[in-house]
């Protein structure tokens, strides 16, 4: 796919950008309160944490609002809270937050709907925009990544309600992402045919 300058440098593509590089400071903040236990970073994260879904909710609103809906933004917002997402998650495991099991499950799915999407792609020549599951899981992972930097573990019955809520939407929208890129592929193939 080729993307003229124009369609790259969007409203909404710049703010998936922006998220796509608070990886970094998300990074460094959570290994300076649960590396350092600097304190006063544990609110910078949650802040920093809030401003990327502020980002992530203004970027669709933006670019339906100017018209900017591009092939390149459905891929940036995605790839933009995935590569964000990961940045946190590992370093929650590092530092004892998550289980390597609940670690693994997030890659997994990430992985899975990111390359079965390339896949899609390849094949009908468009990319798939984000399905509600997929954006209520991708919400629901954001809280629990906020409750888990204001040490949500103090409260083993909330900690345990957000694993096995994020669990069970985790898998339902790899499910669900699935029987979507299967069906669109034969609605294609029929079309097509």
């Amino acid at each position: 796919m080729r993307y003229k300058i124009d369609k790259l440098f969007t409203a909404s593509n710049m703010l998936s950008f922006l998220r796509l590089f608070m990886a970094i400071p998300f990074w460094l903040m959570i290994d300076e309160f649960a590396g350092k236990g600097n304190d006063i970073f544990r609110y910078y994260t949650v802040v920093l944490m809030v401003l990327a879904a502020v980002t992530d909710l203004l970027d669709g609103w933006l670019a339906r609002k100017l018209n900017q809906i591009t092939e390149l933004g459905k891929i940036i917002d995605p790839l933009a809270d995935k590569i964000a997402l990961t940045a946190i998650i590992i370093q929650f495991y590092l530092y004892d937050l998550i289980s390597l099991y609940y670690l693994a499950l997030l890659l997994i799915r990430d992985l899975s709907i990111f390359a079965g999407g390339m896949y899609v792609t390849r094949k009908i020549g468009k990319v798939l925009p984000s399905n509600r599951l997929g954006k209520i899981t991708a919400f629901t992972l954001g809280c629990y990544m906020i409750a888990l930097a204001l040490d949500v573990k103090s409260l083993t019955w909330l900690d345990n309600s957000f694993i096995i809520i994020t669990v069970s939407l985790s898998i339902a929208s790899i499910a669900g992402y699935y029987i979507r890129a299967k069906e669109s592929i034969k609605w294609y193939t029929h079309e097509n045919s």
